[in-house]
């Protein structure tokens, strides 16, 4: 076992920095996906306020526009149903609201369903019932007409049922060139009611308010190699200041130096991200595991950023062993560096699942083997986190030891009022 020590630190010693870009990315990677986490986070619950607003605005919207009592005549009933439609227009084109240009539906003089400009859709936005319509030339059509529905009310006053258009859409295309016509069957299913309007501004503001994954990944790439990049390009710098060579001989191999750093910081990242996202089918395929047991959610919480960083090590482990083979040097000498490389990364992601675990899950010996055994040459990061481990666990054991006297002297005193009761009695 020491002897077995011995050679490990030896390795350690020789080939850890060797893999120092890679464990300099990860670092990078898991600080911009921290960072990406708590604004997604933050704007996920921007979404959930906005979309709690919007719906209870929406039903109070629904609720007035279905209020019909008031509706005894077909002539009431018609001009209710295109003043509604501008109501609904209206509530849609608040800013608050900010629904998407698709929702603005109208039948334009070439037939087409087109959307009310922004200028147009600011217009709608001041409308009140009262007014004169918002935009001038645009018509309301009841979709089922009510002459094939001569006595039903409700319809011919349903917002639902109308769809704008101008008054050369509305004849020509709309009833086939003769108001006594039906709808023409070729806008079936082309107009959108209110509460598919509501699903699309949901849909629309969803998009814009919570980044996509495609941004998500952009952000944590980008700012993974802008960090990684500045960090590494400034230590190059400092390097080159003191190379005697001419700075027209020097800054082509810095420019070269730059763009290797970003191509392969942006893959390692890109890696890293993939990794991160495909984390919730490793915990859904391996949950039953855990399941109700301790362990379950401090592993998972601690395996994500640990695995993220194993993966983006053991990746950039991975570059480097074939950019040695490329450089034509033999396998035999590169393999057992790599190996030892990735024998380190494994032990480190063991040591940091112990320590995110916790020691009083695993068992205090057990974890005290993991580090001294596992990490026979610990880096100054795994010094640190064993210290404030350590210093943690101190002040963990005073507040137990505390409690523990309180605890005590409580029980003495209950024991004691029990002794002085049964003494009155006597």
């Amino acid at each position: 076992m020491v002897m077995w020590r011995t050679q490990l630190n030896h390795s350690n010693h020789r080939f850890h920095s060797s893999n120092a870009n890679g464990e300099g990315i990860a670092s990078t990677a898991l600080g911009t996906s921290w960072l990406n986490d708590k604004i997604y986070e933050q704007r996920e619950a921007d979404y959930l306020v906005y979309e709690e607003n919007t719906v209870n605005a929406f039903e109070d919207l629904q609720t007035n526009l279905n209020d019909t009592d008031s509706i005894t005549s077909m002539t009431y009933a018609r001009t209710r149903g295109v003043t509604d439609e501008w109501t609904s227009l209206s509530f849609f084109a608040d800013d608050n609201v900010n629904a998407p240009d698709d929702v603005f539906q109208y039948v334009d003089d070439s037939g087409a369903v087109n959307s009310f400009t922004q200028h147009e859709q600011g217009l709608i936005r001041d409308y009140k019932i009262g007014d004169g319509y918002p935009i001038e030339g645009i018509e309301g059509h009841h979709i089922e007409t009510v002459r094939a529905n001569p006595d039903n009310l409700t319809l011919a006053a349903d917002q639902d049922n109308i769809v704008l258009a101008t008054e050369t859409g509305h004849h020509k295309h709309l009833h086939s060139g003769d108001n006594l016509n039906d709808t023409n069957t070729d806008y079936d299913g082309m107009f959108y009611g209110n509460n598919e309007r509501l699903e699309l501004t949901l849909d629309y503001n969803q998009n814009e308010i919570i980044p996509t994954i495609g941004e998500q990944a952009g952000f944590v790439i980008g700012g993974s190699i802008l960090l990684f990049g500045t960090v590494s390009m400034t230590i190059e710098a400092l390097k080159f200041k003191n190379d005697p060579r001419p700075w027209k001989q020097k800054r082509v191999q810095f420019i070269k130096k730059g763009l290797s750093i970003s191509i392969v910081g942006g893959l390692l990242a890109g890696v890293g991200f993939i990794a991160k996202e495909s984390f919730p089918l490793l915990m859904s395929s391996i949950g039953d595991v855990f399941s109700g047991t301790v362990v379950e959610h401090a592993f998972s919480s601690i395996l994500l950023y640990n695995g993220v960083f194993f993966v983006v090590t053991v990746s950039a482990a991975m570059i480097k062993y074939w950019r040695e083979r490329q450089n034509g040097i033999d396998r035999d000498k590169v393999r057992p560096e790599f190996g030892q490389i990735v024998m380190i990364a494994g032990a480190e992601f063991m040591a940091f699942q112990a320590l995110g675990i916790g020691f009083d899950v695993l068992g205090g010996m057990v974890g005290e083997a993991l580090l001294d055994g596992l990490i026979p040459d610990p880096t100054g990061i795994i010094i640190g986190l064993r210290v404030g481990y350590g210093l943690l666990k101190m002040g963990k054991k005073a507040l137990e030891h505390n409690d523990n006297r309180k605890a005590v002297k409580e029980c003495t005193r209950i024991r004691l009022n029990h002794y002085y009761g049964e003494a009155i009695q006597l």
